[in-house]
């Protein structure tokens, strides 16, 4: 095994203790993003076992498609779950910030990072 393979391996794991945690506490929304990334990081150990390395979400679980479950090595279940965690954790998160505070980032979102409107938008 290639040592960032074990590396995403160990990092999966602690987001599973994390969700965990988190969970007991009762943060649903950190918690279902903790349990995300577990997928996620999983998928990432499997790709990179392979040589494949991505730098976005979809390309993680579009290659998890085409080299995991296409080929019958995965049960396409395991495709879903993953694209379905990460639209689940998307929505918590988006779900749990307030209108306004939308509002203001997207406002404050196009403006440079050291301008005074955006560090007071924070």
């Amino acid at each position: 095994m290639k040592e960032a393979t074990a590396d995403l391996l160990l990092k999966a794991e602690r987001a599973i203790h994390s969700a965990m945690n988190v969970l007991k506490d009762g943060d649903l929304d950190f918690a279902a993003s903790r349990a995300y990334y577990a997928m996620f990081y999983t998928a990432e150990a499997l790709l990179e076992e392979k040589g494949l390395k991505f730098s976005k979400h979809g390309g993680v679980h579009g290659a998890f498609a085409q080299h995991f479950v296409k080929t019958g090595y995965f049960e396409a279940k395991y495709q879903r779950w993953l694209v379905s965690a990460f639209s689940q954790r998307y929505s918590v998160i988006t779900a749990s910030i307030p209108i306004s505070t939308k509002k203001m980032y997207r406002r404050s979102s196009s403006r440079p990072k050291n301008s005074w409107m955006w560090r007071r938008s924070i």
